[in-house]
């Protein structure tokens, strides 16, 4: 049956008679709007006249939900119309749900059929509206660069949005207009690059980890003592809205383990401290997906009335084999 066919997951495929079928009854399925992503797989795009009648369908069906369009952004559908509407859709969630979804609709830009894309504008328009959105979209974007077979694409949406917000005037953020917006960005990654340096010098010390913390604070309070105190403020990658001021050498360390990971204790401009793990040496990518889908679920379960009191770790990949991760200290299960 019908109803049956519209609870199928988005990764089943529809066969010839099921696609016949959703064709045959299009007309009564419009004001159902979980149809829709069903009719638009059922399409025959070669055809000019079909694809035309599926178009103009489309924009007078019951317009479907946020996370239904996430679906029509994938390599399933090629058709820029039907891109296009799912990114008008999109529209309509809140910063708090597009930044759930932000890492997957940075992939879906390589599904799209040119670099500037109404995706690409989509996702550079509503980071200059919200900080937090701008940096996490724009270590999306880096991350990606180093993919040769995308990268002109993503070097195209990480221009557009370097270009869009240094033009902006004070209004994101009160006391500080786009130049210098954009600067707090560009220093995260130049944080990034002197930790690595940092981690590279560290492991070649040879001795217990013990010494490697030595040098890990000597070289805070010494060569790179410029990291005790930065020069300028800025956004901590994995809270863009938190200010960092510094490293703090006598509150710094590094696990034991075979990658040395460092765990850096971070000044806040507000004051306070916070502490930081920085790894290199594994695909954060995947600690970072995997994060995401409990924090989604975590939305998903709340939106039922349903709080397991669940409170994710921030993490954030810097690079294809380095990232950071929210430290959290050991607790007893009874606190």
């Amino acid at each position: 049956s019908i109803q049956k066919l519209l609870k199928y997951p988005p990764t089943r495929t529809l066969s010839g008679d099921e696609r016949q079928l959703l064709w045959k009854f299009r007309f009564s399925l419009m004001s159902e709007k979980r149809a829709l992503t069903k009719f638009l797989r059922c399409v025959e795009w070669s055809d000019v006249q079909e694809a035309k009648q599926a178009l103009e369908l489309m924009e007078r069906w019951e317009t479907i939900d946020v996370c239904d369009a996430l679906e029509l952004l994938s390599p399933v559908f090629k058709s820029e119309e039907v891109r296009a509407y799912a990114v008008s859709v999109l529209e309509r969630a809140d910063d708090e749900e597009l930044q759930c979804y932000l890492l997957q609709l940075v992939q879906a830009l390589r599904f799209e059929r040119s670099d500037k894309s109404c995706l690409s504008q989509f996702l550079v328009q509503r980071s200059l509206r919200n900080i937090e959105l701008a940096s996490f979209l724009r270590w999306y974007v880096a991350v990606e660069l180093h993919d040769c077979a995308f990268a002109k694409r993503y070097y195209c949406t990480y221009e557009i949005l370097e270009e869009h917000m240094m033009k902006l005037a004070s209004v994101v953020n009160g006391n500080e207009d786009g130049f210098k917006l954009w600067q707090s960005l560009v220093r995260q990654t130049e944080l990034t690059a002197q930790l690595c340096s940092i981690m590279r010098d560290v492991r070649n010390v040879r001795g217990n980890t013990q010494k490697k913390i030595e040098k890990l604070r000597q070289l805070l309070s010494g060569l790179l003592s410029e990291l005790t105190y930065f020069e300028e403020p800025i956004r901590s990658p994995l809270t863009p809205g938190v200010l960092i001021t510094g490293i703090d050498p006598s509150e710094s360390s590094i696990f034991k383990s075979a990658l040395h990971p460092l765990r850096l204790t971070f000044r806040i401009a507000s004051g306070g401290s916070c502490k930081i793990i920085f790894k290199k040496g594994d695909d954060i990518r995947q600690d970072q997906l995997v994060i995401q889908m409990v924090s989604l679920m975590d939305r998903l379960l709340k939106s039922e009335n349903l709080d397991l009191c669940l409170t994710p770790y921030r993490v954030l990949a810097t690079g294809q084999d380095e990232g950071m991760l929210e430290f959290i200290p050991s607790r007893t299960l009874a606190q």
